[in-house]
């Protein structure tokens, strides 16, 4: 039985694959105006981090409480381990093993904002969930962060020099354009309405098969989710950012994985959080809940820091990185492993990251 729930994982999995490209083309056209690095952080990580906030919903208002909002942290913070580590792991050695160069380089100024903002999000999100009860403010506090952050971005957005002066236009063809426009406008206004609800109903059958799972295996949620969900979720995240490293858009393709871990912590987990509260009132976790949150967000902020200082201090990025990446992501899902087990020396060392709450 258990077969057949990972087989509906892999379905979930492709369908939101499907409905976040769809999703993508759309904001495709909707953000061809932006410059590089803002599209990637904005438009791209919103399109493949539309799973991982269907899915935060899906599981509250779903399984409800404690439960819900396990699920909900497990998903977020896997999704934001695998974007941190292996989606630029898989674009540079995608880029350096399979293409005609052996490095590339990333902008410092997209890599300190979006780092900047992400470990200022994480350090939030441990202080939002460092008691037992967590609610409507903190939901709000969170969507507000996002929102300072999206703020920012397209105030000191540069606007890009025109080269070439556009030639002058008689009436009718500007009529003809400005039409043309909006009937691009509105098709793309569909097609996210459309594909927002393919991804939805596979959110949905990622949840259920998610939980039946980790009930099966006498395995707690949050560790289910942290692997499982956020592995079927993160699916868009990997192929927007190769295909934007394949296309020589580095800043996007490294700003996008940055970009969608800010949007899981702040909006994924945060706008659910706000909205289930607002409607059932506080969730009230359970010690084990709150522990093994905490726990989970410390691993993700430290491996934030070293990712960022990896990018930092190195200029040329080669498959070395690459493969340090991996080898980070590897160290992540052995914890996972040893705590999911009930290993002593994983409970060890997440007390261990625990201990600054004593």
């Amino acid at each position: 039985m258990i077969f057949l729930y990972l087989l509906g994982v892999i379905l979930a999995g492709y369908f939101i694959w499907y409905g976040s490209g769809k999703f993508e083309t759309a904001t495709d056209y909707l953000g061809r105006n932006l410059s590089d690095g803002v599209k990637g952080a904005s438009l791209n990580a919103i399109a493949s981090s539309m799973p991982e906030l269907l899915t935060g919903f899906v599981f509250l208002f779903f399984l409800h409480g404690s439960d819900g909002y396990s699920g909900t942290i497990g998903t977020t913070a896997g999704s934001a381990v695998f974007n941190s580590l292996l989606i630029p792991s898989l674009v540079i050695l995608t880029v350096t093993l399979f293409g005609t160069i052996k490095s590339i380089r990333v902008s410092n100024k997209v890599i300190f904002r979006d780092g900047i903002f992400l470990l200022l999000a994480e350090i939030a999100l441990i202080a939002v969930i460092s008691t037992n009860r967590i609610g409507v403010i903190e939901g709000w506090i969170l969507v507000g962060i996002y929102a300072i952050y999206f703020a920012y971005m397209f105030i000191t957005m540069s606007k890009k020099k025109q080269v070439k002066e556009e030639r002058k236009k008689d009436l009718l063809q500007q009529a003809t354009d400005e039409l043309d426009t909006k009937i691009k406008n509105l098709k793309s206004i569909s097609l996210l309405v459309y594909s927002t609800g393919i991804m939805a109903l596979a959110s949905w059958l990622l949840v259920y098969c998610v939980v039946e799972i980790g009930e099966g295996m006498g395995i707690h949620l949050m560790f289910v989710s942290i692997i499982l969900a956020a592995a079927a979720s993160s699916i868009p995240d990997t192929f927007i950012s190769i295909r934007d490293a394949r296309k020589g858009n580095y800043d996007d393709a490294v700003s996008n994985a940055l970009g969608s871990n800010i949007f899981d912590i702040c909006i994924a987990h945060g706008l659910p959080l706000a909205l289930y509260t607002m409607i059932y009132g506080d969730v009230i976790m359970t010690q084990e809940t709150t522990t093994n949150s905490i726990e989970l967000r410390v691993w993700l902020l430290i491996l934030t820091a070293i990712t960022i200082l990896i990018y930092l201090l190195n200029k040329k990025m080669t498959k070395w990185t690459g493969l340090l990446l991996i080898l980070l992501y590897g160290v992540f899902f052995i914890f996972i492993f040893g705590r999911a087990m009930d290993y002593n020396w994983a409970t060890e060392l997440g007390n261990f990251l625990t201990s600054f709450r004593n």
